[in-house]
Formats: C-alpha cells, sequence, structure tokens
C-alpha cells in the first residue's frame, strides 16, 4: 500500500520536498548577511557616527537659551538707545537748517547794504 500511495503521489512528495528546500535556502539567504554587505553597512555606520559627533561638538559650542536671551534683551536695549540717537541727530539737522537760513538772511542783508539795493 505504501509503495503504490509512492508511485502514485511520489511527483507531488519530490515537488513539495523541493518547494521546502527552496524556502530553506531563500531564508538562509535572506536571513544571514554577507561579509560584503556587512563591511558596507559599517563603513556607512562609521561615518554617520563620525558625523554625529561632529554635529555634537559643534552643538556644544553654541549658546544656551540664557545667553541668546541676554543677547536678544542687550539688542533691544541697543535699538532703544540707537533710537534715541537717531532723534538727536535729526535734532542736529534742525538746528543746522536754521543756522543756515540765519545765515542765509546775514549773507543776504550784507550783500545788499553793500552794494546797493538791487
Amino acid at each position: 500500500m505504501t509503495l503504490e500511495l509512492l508511485t502514485k503521489y511520489g511527483w507531488l512528495i519530490a515537488l513539495v520536498l523541493q518547494g521546502f528546500i527552496a524556502w530553506i535556502g531563500w531564508s538562509v539567504q535572506a536571513r544571514f548577511v554577507t561579509r560584503k554587505d556587512y563591511e558596507e553597512d559599517k563603513k556607512q555606520l562609521d561615518g554617520l557616527i563620525s558625523r554625529v559627533k561632529r554635529v555634537e561638538e559643534m552643538l556644544e559650542d553654541l549658546p544656551d537659551q540664557s545667553e541668546i536671551h541676554d543677547l536678544s534683551m542687550s539688542l533691544e536695549k541697543l535699538a532703544g538707545k540707537m533710537g534715541g540717537l537717531m532723534e538727536r541727530v535729526e535734532a542736529a539737522y534742525r538746528n543746522q537748517d536754521r543756522y543756515e537760513r540765519v545765515l542765509n538772511r546775514i549773507e543776504d542783508f550784507l550783500l545788499n547794504a553793500k552794494g546797493g539795493k538791487p
């Protein structure tokens, strides 16, 4: 009876056995890493680690939040002082314009007094 089943369904057993062996081969290949793939991945990982270290070193040199806040406050104070300075400069320009008008009137008076009236 078993010999009869083997001859009748032997092709099916061989097909299932080949499929099982193919699945084992695929699993082994997909599961394990080749040395080449490992070395390439290790190079990439080492490159990423060095980049992360450089970024961390750069971040250590950056000011912290309180220093940035102090700098911001100092800039606001400086902006206020600059505004006051600009007002004083504009006032000086207005005074200079007044002096120029006065000097022009004096010059016109002296020119008209010397040479007579035009």
